[in-house]
C-alpha cells in the first residue's frame, strides 16, 4: 500500500509538471513550425517568380540553362534544412557556372572545350563580369540564411529542452515528501483538507531546488531569440533578400550583357583566340534574345507593408516574453495545481500541515538552490550537482551562443542530428537537422557592414562548378591544380587532348604531341585545335610562358608547328606526283 501511495504521489507530480510546462513547450513548437513553414513557402515562391521572370525575359536561353538556377535553389534549401552546404561556396559555384553559360551564349557562334571554359572561370575575379552583385548578394544571403536557420533551430531546441526537463524524475527524498503531503491525511481519516500553502511551497521548492538554476540561462536564451528576431526584422530581413532574388540575379546578367564585348576581348587575351565556326544557330539562341527588355511580374520582389515575416516574428517575441522567469514561478504554479496542492483556492484556516489538520508554523524557505539547505520538508544537499539539470543548462548556453553568433553576423555550427517532417525533437521527430553549418569566416561582431567580409578576394577565388543540361560546366581549378599525365596520373582520367602519345625513343621523350579534339556540344561540332603544355594550359595563357622548346632546344614551338603545316602539303603533292609518274 505504501508503495502504491508513493508511486501515485510521484505520478501526480510528473503530471502536474507536464501540464504546466506544456503551454511553454507548445509556444516554442508552434513558433518554430510557423516560422519554418513561412520560410519554406517564401523560398518556393521566390523560385516560382524567378522562373516566371526569366522565362518571360530570356526565353529559350533560360530554359536551356535553368538547371543552374534549379541547383542554386536546391543548395539554399539544403543549407536551411540540413546545414551541410557552405553558402559562400554555393554562391561562388552558382556565379561561376552562370559566367560560363553566359559567355557561351554571348559567343554563340563559337564552341568551347573543357580547357577554355575552365580558363574563362579563372578570369572572373579580375573581370568581375557581374559587377558587385555577387559580392552583395552573397553577404546578404549568408547573414540572412544563417540568422533564419539559427532562429528555427533555436525554437525547436527550446521545445526539446523543455520536454527533456519535464521527463526528469523527482528524487526519492522529494517523492517521500510528496507522499506525506498528499496521502497521510486520508490515512488518518482526515478528508477534504488541502495542504497548507507554505507547507506545499516548502515541499515543491525542495523538490525543484535545482530547477531554479535553469532560470538565468533560460531567460538569456529567450532574450537572444528576441534579439535575433529583431535582426530579422531589420538588417537581416530574409524576406527582403529572398523575395526579389530573381531581380538581383537578373541585374547581374544585365551587367554581363553591358560589358559582354569587353569581357570577351579580355578573355581572348587571357585564354586564347575565340574561333568562329559554321553551324546553324537554333531558334532562340542568337545574341540579343536574352537582352529582351525585362518586365517584372506583378508584385515581383515587392513586400507588403505589414509583411508576413513581421507578423510571425512579433507573435513569437510576445509569446516568448511570457516564458521568462518560468522556473522561478514554477513552484507556485505547482502548488496551485489540483494534483499537488490546494488548487487555485486559498487554503485559509484549517489545512494539512504534514502532521495534522491545523496551521503550518514552520518558516517558508526562500527561492533558489542555496536556501534549500534549510528546507524543513525536503533534505537538499546544495553542495552536490544535478547532472540532468546541468545537461540542460549546458544545452541552453550552447544554443544561446549560437544565437549570439547569428546576431553578430557570424556563422553558426550545430551538432549533427536528424529532422522529422514536422520539426519535433530528437525523441519523436527531431528539429532541423543539425549538420555542420559552415559558410565561411565570421564578421566583426556588432557590425552590419557587408564590406567587413572580403568577398572580392573570396568570391572570385578558385572554386568549382557542376551542372547538367544542354551545357557542361567545368571546374575553375581544373587547370590550375592538376599535374601532367607523365607525373603519375592515369591516362584514362585525362581528356584526350591532354594525354601524351607514346614516344618512339628517348630523344623525344620530353616532347608532348598536341592533339586536336572534336568538341561536340549538342548543337553542332567542329575541330577546335588548342595547344596545351605539360600543365594542360594554352601557350598564350597569361600565367604561362608563350614559347615552348622541344627537348630543351631553342626552337620555338610555333615555328615547328608552322614548318610542319608548310611541309605536309608539299610532301603530299610530291608523293602524289611520284605515284602518277610511276
Amino acid at each position: 500500500m505504501e508503495q502504491k501511495l508513493w508511486s501515485s504521489a510521484k505520478e501526480n507530480y510528473e503530471r502536474a509538471m507536464r501540464s504546466i510546462a506544456s503551454p511553454v513547450q507548445k509556444t516554442f513548437g508552434n513558433g518554430a513550425n510557423k516560422f519554418d513553414n513561412f520560410f519554406t513557402s517564401l523560398l518556393d515562391e521566390s523560385k516560382i517568380k524567378l522562373n516566371a521572370l526569366f522565362e518571360k525575359t530570356y526565353g529559350a536561353i533560360y530554359l536551356q540553362n535553368s538547371d543552374v538556377f534549379d541547383d542554386f535553389f536546391v543548395n539554399l534549401e539544403k543549407y536551411y534544412k540540413h546545414g551541410d552546404v557552405d553558402l559562400e561556396d554555393a554562391l561562388q559555384d552558382f556565379f561561376s557556372r552562370l559566367y560560363q553559360r553566359m559567355f557561351t551564349v554571348f559567343n554563340v557562334q563559337s564552341s568551347f572545350d573543357y580547357v577554355y571554359l575552365s580558363c574563362v572561370s579563372q578570369t572572373m575575379r579580375e573581370l568581375q563580369p557581374f559587377g558587385d552583385v555577387p559580392k552583395k548578394l552573397t553577404e546578404q544571403l549568408r547573414r540572412s540564411f544563417v540568422a533564419t536557420r539559427t532562429l528555427t533551430q533555436a525554437l525547436f531546441k527550446g521545445t526539446d529542452i523543455m520536454k527533456k526537463i519535464t521527463k526528469i524524475n523527482p528524487k526519492d527524498t522529494c517523492s517521500n515528501a510528496l507522499t506525506k503531503m498528499s496521502s497521510c491525511a486520508p490515512c488518518q481519516g482526515i478528508f477534504y483538507v488541502q495542504p497548507c500553502v507554505n507547507y506545499c511551497q516548502n515541499v515543491i521548492r525542495g523538490c525543484m531546488a535545482y530547477h531554479y538554476e535553469l532560470n538565468q540561462s533560460w531567460d538569456e536564451f529567450v532574450d537572444h531569440i528576441q534579439q535575433l528576431s529583431d535582426r530579422l526584422l531589420g538588417p537581416f530581413d530574409i524576406e527582403a533578400v529572398v523575395a526579389p532574388i530573381g531581380i538581383k540575379i537578373s541585374d547581374a546578367i544585365m551587367n554581363f550583357k553591358a560589358s559582354g564585348h569587353e569581357v570577351t576581348s579580355k578573355v581572348a587575351q587571357a585564354c586564347g583566340t575565340i574561333r568562329l565556326q559554321k553551324r546553324q544557330v537554333q531558334s532562340g539562341l542568337a545574341y540579343g534574345v536574352y537582352a529582351r527588355p525585362m518586365t517584372l511580374p506583378p508584385s515581383m520582389g515587392q513586400i507588403p507593408e505589414e509583411s508576413r515575416l513581421n507578423r510571425i516574428l512579433k507573435e513569437i517575441q510576445n509569446n516568448l516574453e511570457a516564458t521568462k522567469q518560468f522556473w522561478n514561478r514554477l513552484p507556485n504554479e505547482m502548488c496551485q495545481n489540483d494534483l499537488i496542492g490546494s488548487g487555485k483556492r486559498t487554503a485559509s484556516g484549517v489545512c494539512w500541515n504534514g502532521k495534522e489538520a491545523g496551521s503550518y508554523a514552520l518558516p517558508l524557505v526562500g527561492e533558489g538552490l542555496l536556501p534549500q539547505a534549510k528546507n524543513p520538508e525536503v533534505p537538499v544537499d546544495v553542495s552536490r550537482q544535478d547532472n540532468d539539470i546541468n545537461e540542460q543548462i549546458f544545452a541552453l548556453r550552447q544554443v544561446t551562443k549560437h544565437l549570439e553568433d547569428a546576431i553578430n553576423g557570424q556563422n553558426v555550427n550545430w551538432l549533427p542530428s536528424t529532422r522529422g517532417n514536422n520539426g519535433q525533437s530528437d525523441e519523436s521527430q527531431p528539429y532541423l537537422n543539425q549538420e555542420h553549418e559552415g559558410s565561411g569566416t565570421g564578421c566583426n561582431p556588432n557590425s552590419d557592414d557587408e564590406d567587413c567580409y572580403d568577398y572580392e578576394s573570396y568570391f572570385y577565388d578558385d572554386g568549382s562548378g557542376s551542372g547538367s543540361g544542354d551545357y557542361e560546366d567545368y571546374p575553375i581549378n581544373s587547370i590550375k591544380n592538376h599535374q601532367s599525365p607523365q607525373e603519375g596520373s592515369n591516362d584514362e582520367n585525362w581528356p584526350p587532348w591532354l594525354r601524351e602519345k607514346s614516344q618512339p625513343d628517348d630523344s623525344t621523350s620530353d616532347d608532348i604531341e598536341i592533339e586536336s579534339k572534336s568538341h561536340e556540344d549538342g548543337r553542332g561540332g567542329h575541330n577546335n585545335h588548342r595547344e596545351v603544355n605539360e600543365a594542360g594550359r594554352r601557350p598564350n595563357d597569361n600565367h604561362l610562358d608563350k614559347n615552348y622548346s622541344s627537348g630543351g632546344g631553342d626552337v620555338s614551338f610555333h615555328t615547328l608547328r608552322g614548318l610542319f603545316y608548310y611541309l605536309v602539303p608539299l610532301m603530299t603533292c610530291w608523293v602524289g606526283n611520284a605515284a602518277i609518274s610511276w
